[in-house]
Order: structure tokens, then sequence, then C-alpha cells
């Protein structure tokens, strides 16, 4: 029997001890010590069927818990210990947030159809972006180095090379109310048939492209090049312009 078949019944003989003894009992499942948690991960698996193992034997636990309780009178603590690794030091970031096949939403661009309760928030200014730019592909990030420099600023103008010539500037635009309005769609899609890629105030960048590659380049160039201007600011030394016609990035 494994360990997501367990049941209450399994365990009526502890409760038989401890009504003789006049004893309670606590419960707790098991994360460890299984081929199910050979790499370390379980409830954190990368792979859905050893997540749907462990979550199962997760409740048939708590079930147990339960049947003590109520058997003897007194409180069951199902304490839940999961041994998963890597949390504290993370060496990988990516493979979690690799898209699956159930990630991907499809719905129509002109009008609303059952994949709308699934969507983003930010469709409408997603598909006004499709309507009213070239842009076949969007990619809506929340960068943080580049979301505080929103709110201190009205444009986002790099300092280093390589995104000097790559972005020249990405002005920031802003809306009173910032997600899923109409007003906020359409002021972005203006800004976004002359840029590459803008930010919203507080909120995020939203950059356009060809690919979904392309776009992603874009967002990944900016908040590279805001990190680089955070560095340098706290260096709290004079900036030296190394840059020929930099004083007309401002106004590209």
């Amino acid at each position: 029997m494994d360990r997501n078949e367990l049941r209450p019944e399994h365990f009526a003989a502890w409760v038989d001890w401890a009504k003789a003894n006049r004893n309670g009992l606590d419960f707790n499942p098991s994360y460890f010590s299984h081929p199910q948690a050979a790499d370390n991960f379980t409830l954190a698996s990368h792979d859905a069927g050893i997540r749907k193992f462990w979550i199962e034997h997760g409740i048939v636990c708590r079930k147990i818990g339960e049947y003590f309780g109520r058997e003897l009178g007194t409180p069951c603590v199902t304490n839940i210990w999961i041994p998963d690794g890597l949390k504290d030091t993370p060496a990988d970031r990516k493979t979690p947030r690799r898209l699956k096949p159930h990630d991907l939403i499809e719905t129509r661009l002109d009008k609303n159809d059952s994949g709308v309760t699934l969507a983003s928030t930010e469709l409408l200014a997603h598909r006004t972006i499709y309507m009213q730019t070239p842009a076949l592909a969007i990619c809506h990030c929340h960068p943080r180095t580049a979301i505080a420099f929103s709110l201190t600023r009205d444009e986002i103008v790099p300092i280093d090379n390589e995104a000097s010539y790559l972005l020249k500037k990405v002005p920031i635009i802003w809306e009173e109310f910032a997600s899923g309005t109409p007003e906020m769609a359409s002021h972005l899609a203006k800004a976004l048939q002359s840029y590459k890629i803008v930010m919203l105030r507080g909120h995020g960048s939203f950059a356009i492209g060809q690919t979904l590659d392309e776009a992603f380049f874009w967002s990944s160039t900016l908040e590279e090049a805001c990190d680089i201007m955070l560095k340098a600011k706290s260096i709290n030394k004079p900036f030296i312009e190394y840059r020929k016609m930099s004083e007309a990035y401002n106004k590209w």
C-alpha cells in the first residue's frame, strides 16, 4: 500500500492503544524516504504526477488526523513538514517558470469567448496593441528595478552602451486606473506605435515584437539597463559621458 492510499481504518489499533492509555495522538505526512521524493522535491516537483501523489498523501493524512481527534475527543495536530530543497538558495529559477501547454490560453482578438474567463486582466490592452500596432507578439513584465525608476521620472534613458544603442529611451506613461481600462489600453497602443517598449508607471513594462523572443529581449534589456543605472548611482561618483550623440537620446 502506498502513502496516498492510507485510510483512517488502517490506524484503528493506534486509536485503541491511545484510548486504553488515555492519550491523545498527533500525526504527520511523511514527505521523504520514498521513490517519489528521489530528487528532494515533492509538492514542489516539476513533475505533475509526483505533485499529485504527494497532494493525495497530504489529504489522506489530514483525514487520519481528523479521525484521531474525533475518536479520542482531543485535538490532533497534523504537522506538515515539507523538505523540498533549494528554497533558500534556489539554483534553478527557470524550470518552474517554463510555460506548459495548460498555461497557454487561446481567445479571439475581435470578441469575447470562453477563453476570456481565464485570460489576464490585461486582455484589453493586448487586444488593442495588436490591432493598433504591427506587433505579432507582446511581452508584459513586472521588472522591479524598472518599476522603481518609473516612480521617479517620466522617461528612462539608459547609460550603458548596449541599451543606449538598442533602446535610446523608454517613455513612462500613466493613467489613473492602470489595469484593464480602455484608457490605458489606448494609451499603451499609441505609445507603442513609436517605441519598442514602454513603462506603465508603478506597474510594469509592455514590449512588442515580431516574435515573443524579440519582445522579451526588449524587456530584459530594459531591466538590465535599469539595474546598471541603479548600481552606477550607488557608487556616488559623477557619471562620465562617453557616448556620442547622447544628448539626443531623450529626444528620440
